[in-house]
């Protein structure tokens, strides 16, 4: 019983260590977009509105 409990208590560890794994991608992500400048936070904005000679359909 005892080895039991210390098997459920290293099961714990993976959960906790993707949690903080994800959590750190996202805050990443968020300091990311904190820091960019104005010219790329407007490119980004107007990207869906731009037209692509390429891909258009006739």
């Amino acid at each position: 019983m005892f080895k039991r409990v210390i098997f459920q208590d290293w099961t714990i560890i993976v959960p906790v260590i993707s949690f903080a794994f994800t959590l750190s991608i996202f805050i990443g992500f968020f300091i990311r977009t904190l820091l960019m400048d104005k010219d790329s936070i407007s490119k980004s904005a107007n990207l869906a509105l731009q037209n692509d000679d390429n891909n258009q359909a006739e």
